[in-house]
């Protein structure tokens, strides 16, 4: 009689013990923090992480990281024709999300405001806020401001949109003249009056021995 020994080997698949797993947790930016994740199976699973965006972490991840606004723009200064499209871009980060929106010198911009494109892409706890000026008139020109809500606090930022050499500026200087040191305010005077009423920045270049001063003048 013949005999023969076999092996048997058992595969258990990975599961995810409730204990000692971590559950949800709660930290602030800068703060260290431990998750634990406990597994058992045949063979011995490896475990990773990833976070809920998809992207793999080597060792740790933050199951819901407590951020205040944080806001980040590029440019700040930005210079429109008459006429131009132009789009100002603000960064927030946040968590909770937040709330965000735009004013400009100090009025709420709504969604229903035809001038303007509203844009948010997010990005995980980032949104890149986009605002769209369709077509640049005199009443677009000024400051605009970004601002990120969440329960954590508030952040803003600011983007200066100025007129640069066009249409309104060509009829306002082109009277000026090169006044000399010390001019005559009988001078001033009928350049004022010679200027259109709507001008409200005229731009004096004073010619001095060794230096020559840009002076603006606010009507």
């Amino acid at each position: 009689m013949k005999s023969q020994t076999a092996y048997l080997d058992v595969v258990v698949p990975p599961d995810i013990l409730d204990y000692p797993t971590s559950s949800d947790q709660v930290a602030r930016e800068g703060a260290n923090i431990t998750l634990r994740c406990a597994a058992h199976g045949v063979p011995t699973p490896n475990v990773v992480w990833r976070r809920e965006s998809g992207d793999l972490l080597p060792t740790t991840k933050f199951s819901d990281l407590q951020i205040p606004p944080i806001m980040t723009i590029q440019n700040q200064l930005i210079g429109a024709l008459h006429g131009d499209s132009v789009t100002l871009e603000c960064h927030s980060e946040a968590f909770p999300k937040s709330i965000n929106y735009w004013t400009i010198n100090g009025h709420i911009i709504s969604q229903s405001d035809t001038r303007f494109d509203i844009i948010a892409i997010e990005k995980g706890y980032e949104v890149i806020m986009k605002l769209k000026i369709k077509k640049v008139s005199r009443g677009n020109f000024g400051t605009y401001t970004c601002i990120s809500k969440n329960s954590l606090g508030d952040t803003d930022g600011t983007i200066k949109l100025y007129s640069i050499s066009g249409q309104f500026e060509d009829k306002q200087y082109s009277d000026l003249n090169v006044l000399e040191e010390n001019p005559d305010v009988s001078e001033l005077e009928a350049l004022k009056r010679s200027l259109a009423p709507e001008s409200v920045l005229i731009n004096f270049v004073l010619l001095l021995p060794a230096l020559v001063i840009l002076a603006e003048i606010y009507m």
